[in-house]
């Protein structure tokens, strides 16, 4: 596998292994029961969807126009992107001098097909406009098919209802389309040294766009009589894991809710406030938590995983499924591997130290890691809760909510799973987080020993890209 996996997935890939096998690991899974998710059949009827995606010579997307430009780092449609994306607009940013170095600007026309049956609405089909800015000695055509592959697997998933309310949105916010950007640019997540001063190193490692940083956003809302209805996703490394979260933004894996008015198309998510306090009395946190991040970042490592292991297996010539167990089980643990990284960074040696409040340390965030990381790696010991929870295929169709019923709405449908979330993390008589603590910190030793690896903080084990050589 590694010649078809990017550097820092092999690296992350090699410290997981040291743990796959080991009876404790072998324990943990039994514990959270994962045999019985690979099994459930909302899972299966899920994966054999995709898979026949993946077979499809005809996909309901179609490229209707494609252009090669020059790379200009001054146009107008960067302007935004230049100043949401962390470490593009500092000057002496590693970022930023890959930037300039761009000499490419492709772009694809997609046209998205709409079936035309609601009476209330003319709709047209759903189109979107594909930028890619890179420099041609870092990016080959490779690159550019594999995230139009992923980008194709994953609109063809979806719902046709869900494909028409975002289209209701353009047409009543007056868009024709929906903009992506991809930044390629080579750099990867990484905290260069030990903290020491966690606030003022946090806040130096966001402003160069390395750590704690926005590396992407989906922005799809009107405010302020401004219509926002654009993706944007950068680095080369991850780049099909940040594109699937991107999109779960826009397609419901957030579980976000779609309000439409005469006035305005807005989405919200669930009221945060209540669930943050809980986490507040018990853990030593200094930020408020979206738990639908949380969400999405969860529906994303199984959706990017089952999308790897349907690319991979035709590499390697294995059986998909056989292949997509292997690689979820191992990210699962890396959620694990990767928050202990996150904590021991600033600072905290245990398990017990942060989540049994031991320690004096503050936690403190500039992006949602807490949320994109350590909450997802409870979520994923309970995946057959989680999976019968959320009803798993019913997120994907959400109809417009009357406005009447808005605000209760989100917590209507998060509150029971949302309880059980929080308190899995800090209810320390459940087996399951007995068993996260011990593979917890069996990786604290594995990161005090040979520290090599942690300072690399990518949010999925495996990335399949091979970069250009």
């Amino acid at each position: 596998m590694q010649e078809f996996i990017t550097a820092e997935s092999f690296k992350n890939y090699n410290m997981i292994k040291q743990i796959l096998h080991l009876p404790e690991t072998n324990n943990f899974f039994e514990n959270i029961n994962i045999n019985q998710f690979f099994n459930n059949n909302k899972l299966l009827e899920s994966y054999k969807k995709f898979k026949k995606i993946s077979n499809m010579h005809n996909s309901k997307i179609r490229i209707i126009n494609k252009k090669i430009n020059k790379f200009d780092p001054n146009s107008i449609e960067l302007y935004e992107i230049l100043n949401t994306i962390d470490g593009l607009n500092n000057k002496t940013s590693s970022i930023y001098n890959n930037y300039i170095n761009f000499n490419t600007h492709s772009v694809y026309d997609i046209k998205y097909p709409i079936k035309k049956e609601l009476d209330e609405y003319k709709l047209n089909d759903l189109y979107f406009k594909i930028n890619f800015f890179y420099n041609n000695k870092n990016v080959n055509d490779d690159i550019i098919s594999s995230i139009l592959q992923r980008f194709n697997y994953i609109l063809n998933y979806n719902d046709d209802d869900r494909m028409k309310l975002i289209t209701i949105a353009l047409q009543k916010t007056n868009n024709s389309y929906i903009s992506i950007y991809f930044l390629l640019y080579n750099l990867n997540r990484y905290t260069p040294t030990k903290v020491q001063n966690s606030i003022s190193e946090i806040n130096n490692l966001q402003n160069n766009g390395i750590y704690n940083c926005c590396s992407g956003y989906t922005s799809f809302y009107l405010s302020n009589n401004i219509s926002k209805k654009s993706i944007v996703v950068t680095r080369i490394p991850e780049v099909l894991g940040l594109l699937t979260h991107e999109l779960g933004h826009l397609l419901g894996y957030d579980f976000e809710v779609f309000l439409l008015s005469d006035k305005k198309f807005i989405t919200s998510g669930i009221n945060n406030k209540q669930y943050t306090n809980k986490l507040l009395k018990k853990l030593p946190i200094d930020c408020n938590i979206n738990f639908s991040e949380a969400y999405n970042n969860t529906n994303t490592t199984i959706i990017h995983t089952i999308c790897n292991s349907l690319e991979l297996s035709k590499l390697l010539k294995k059986d998909s499924y056989e292949l997509f167990k292997k690689l979820f089980k191992i990210e699962i643990l890396y959620s694990i591997y990767h928050s202990a990284k996150i904590l021991y960074w600033l600072g905290y040696t245990s398990f017990a130290d942060f989540f049994d409040n031991i320690s004096p340390i503050i936690y403190t965030q500039t992006a949602c890691l807490f949320e994109y990381t350590i909450i997802r790696s409870f979520i994923l010991l309970m995946l057959n809760d989680y999976i019968e929870e959320m009803m798993y295929e019913d997120y994907l169709t959400f109809k417009l909510v009357p406005e009447k019923i808005y605000n209760k709405f989100p917590s209507i449908k998060w509150t029971r799973l949302t309880d059980k979330v929080i308190d899995l993390i800090i209810n320390n008589n459940t087996q399951q987080r007995k068993s996260y603590q011990i593979i917890f910190d069996k990786f604290i030793q594995l990161i005090k020993t040979d520290n090599k690896n942690y300072h690399n903080m990518e949010y999925f084990c495996i990335d399949w890209i091979k970069i250009k050589n």
